[in-house]
This record gives C-alpha cells, structure tokens and sequence, in this order.
C-alpha cells in the first residue's frame, strides 16, 4: 500500500516502505531532543530525508559506559545526533533514532564497516544479535539480478 501525505511544500509523499524509531531527531526541521539532561554519550544510529527526499543513514560508534577521559569516544547524545543530522553537509528534515548502542552495526557488501561492542562497558569489537535491520540495495543490483 501506498501512504500518501500532504508535506509542508504541497507536494505528494508516496512511501513505499517506512520504520519505526525510538523518537524523533528531527521533524520538520525542527531538532526534537532539548539539550540533553543526563547526556547519556552512546553509539547511535539514525534514519531521515533531506527536503529532496534523498534517504541518509547516520550511524556514529562509540561505547556507551566504557571510562574514556575523551566523551567523543564513547558516542553522542540524542541533541548532538540531532545537530549532526541538520549539519549543511547532511541538513536532514526530518530523522528519527533508531536502536543505538551495541546494535549499532554498518555492514556494506557483506563487510562490518564499523566497530560494533557487544558489551556496553569494554571498548570490543564484537557484532551482537540484533531484533531488526534496514537493508538498502541500489537500484543497479536490483536491475541486474532480474535479467
């Protein structure tokens, strides 16, 4: 089915295919987490739309409870996740939070391109189960998999 949705531009979204987040980053704009109380550094990962409709996925490694004296290596916070995706070289409308810490894992043609913890208090790579992925495949793999 085809969900269709007025945008602020008058234009038409046709979403073929949508996933649910832990919150939104972003929407319309706007950036939703206030400055964080706790900040709570964990790896993240996010999911939006530029006003183009171009997909972008974010995903920034880190351990979340590992004692570093440098906060950066542990991750980011939901405000600072929000910041880097309205950054001008993302500039995301809209993005929402998606499962973080050690379930955060980027893997492009069958390779782990990051460094995944499986336990949130020692900085080791190591890939865990995970309950859900998104999975992207260009349009060229598509094609050529159907001739």
């Amino acid at each position: 089915d085809v969900i269709e949705k007025k945008s602020h531009q008058n234009n038409v979204l046709k979403v073929k295919e949508f996933v649910n987040g832990l919150g939104w980053l972003i929407k319309d704009n706007k950036i939703i987490p206030t400055k964080d109380i706790n900040e709570i550094y964990a790896p993240r990962t996010a999911i939006g739309v530029n006003s183009n409709g171009n997909l972008i996925i974010l995903q920034v490694d880190g351990c979340e409870r590992c004692l570093y004296s440098n906060k950066q290596r542990r991750g980011l916070t939901l405000n600072q996740m929000a910041h880097v995706m309205t950054s001008t070289q993302i500039n995301a409308t809209y993005a929402v939070n998606l499962d973080g810490g050690g379930s955060s894992t980027s893997v492009m043609n069958g390779e782990v391109i990051n460094r995944p913890t499986c336990f949130d208090y020692v900085d080791l790579k190591c890939e865990r189960p995970v309950g859900s992925v998104v999975c992207i495949k260009s349009h060229s793999t598509l094609d050529s998999k159907r001739k």
